[in-house]
């Protein structure tokens, strides 16, 4: 199949074309500029893949990279949960997809993939989220704008649509061109720049067996579906000490005495912690 892709030059995004494409599919990307082409794919054997300059907010270009496809993996978005990106988030994330979402619908593709987030579903009703868990209400501004897009994901597969919906857990893994605030985490803890890490942990998974989830259900006639890519649950404590027992290095944190975000008086490992764990600091459990 011939595949339209978002987010092809991001993290999980490269990784699915490259899945895709071993799986013999023909891939199109959507890129904001085709710079971030050759650096996001290149490293992952991926070469020759067309695309087309635009954007997922502006309907002519979606609409021109998304002709001739047979199907769509929405992959793109704005994540941070730096406060200053809050205005970038919500003029990215809801209505960017919705364009997407809707071109794919008129077109007849299928499957049309969206990327979703388990932090679409916090808090968890119970001892455990599952794919059918309902859309919450997060208080912060990237888990909301994954929540209000689920809404209008899940509106589609209400509609008969064949949405397919994904939700990762914590992503992590080899070759994150952007450096995000994964790796800057990963990077703060080896600094000692961490010094307290709250109760709870998060499911991290490997962004190479996300990708093949997005390359497995490219398959078409297979109606709405919702997949769960969540890895193993790993509590904040075990990450510290995979850290340190992958590198050799002695890591002294302190663990808070409550779970959720620290406060501004609080030892200055926190705002680290905050950027970091956005997931469990949303709900404030797992």
């Amino acid at each position: 199949m011939r595949v339209m892709v978002t987010g092809g030059t991001g993290f999980v995004g490269p990784h699915t074309v490259q899945h895709l494409v071993n799986d013999g599919h023909e891939v199109h990307l959507l890129v904001r500029s085709s710079d971030r082409i050759a650096p996001a794919l290149e490293p992952l054997g991926v070469e020759g893949v067309t695309h087309t300059v635009g954007d997922v907010t502006d309907a002519k270009s979606v609409e021109a990279a998304i002709e001739r496809c047979d199907s769509v993996a929405h992959a793109a978005s704005v994540y941070t949960v730096y406060k200053r990106q809050d205005a970038v988030i919500r003029r990215v994330n809801v209505p960017g997809p919705e364009i997407v979402l809707g071109a794919a619908h008129y077109l007849g593709l299928d499957p049309i993939v969206h990327v979703s987030s388990i932090v679409a579903l916090f808090p968890p009703e119970g001892q455990t989220l599952t794919a059918q868990s309902p859309v919450k209400n997060p208080a912060r501004t990237y888990p909301r704008s994954k929540a209000d897009l689920e809404r209008v994901s899940r509106r589609f597969q209400e509609e008969g649509v064949p949405v397919v919906i994904t939700y990762p857990g914590r992503v992590y893994g080899s070759h994150d061109p952007h450096w995000d605030e994964g790796p800057q985490l990963i990077a703060n803890i080896l600094k000692g720049q961490v010094s307290m890490i709250p109760k709870g942990g998060v499911p991290i998974v490997d962004v190479r067996d996300v990708a093949k989830v997005h390359a497995a259900v490219m398959e078409p006639g297979r109606g709405s579906q919702r997949y769960m890519i969540t890895g193993a649950y790993m509590p904040f404590g075990d990450t510290i000490n995979a850290v340190a027992a992958l590198t050799g290095r002695k890591i002294r944190v302190a663990n808070a005495a409550r779970n959720g975000p620290c406060s501004s008086g609080e030892a200055n490992g926190c705002s680290s912690v905050d950027r970091a764990f956005p997931n469990a600091i949303e709900s404030g459990r797992i």
